[in-house]
């Protein structure tokens, strides 16, 4: 499984409910959440599809900024990835902060 992890513009529960069923669609059996209490409004996803390019192309088409953040650890040559991510609670959650819906 990789580990993505992006800076987005997303800034509620609105939005995550609006972005749900695409992001769903994407990442079928892999995992995701927002963690909107960070700075940067977070969002992780794990997945073992390769998906990088179609959520930065959804967030950018339903009007949200979205790019990944480049931390530690290098995954492949053109991305990078936070260390130890927090474990994802599932793909049907929805997490704000630190609660999940």
């Amino acid at each position: 499984m990789e580990i993505l992890i992006f800076k987005t513009s997303v800034s509620n529960n609105a939005d995550i409910l609006k972005l749900k069923p695409y992001i769903d669609d994407l990442v079928q059996d892999g995992k995701w959440n927002f963690d909107l209490d960070d700075s940067d409004n977070i969002f992780r996803v794990e997945t073992d599809r390769d998906i990088y390019s179609s959520l930065i192309l959804l967030f950018n088409g339903l009007g949200y900024d979205c790019e990944e953040l480049e931390n530690i650890i290098a995954t492949t040559p053109s991305r990078k990835r936070l260390g130890r991510p927090t474990p994802l609670t599932g793909r049907a959650d929805l997490t704000i902060g630190r609660h999940a819906y």
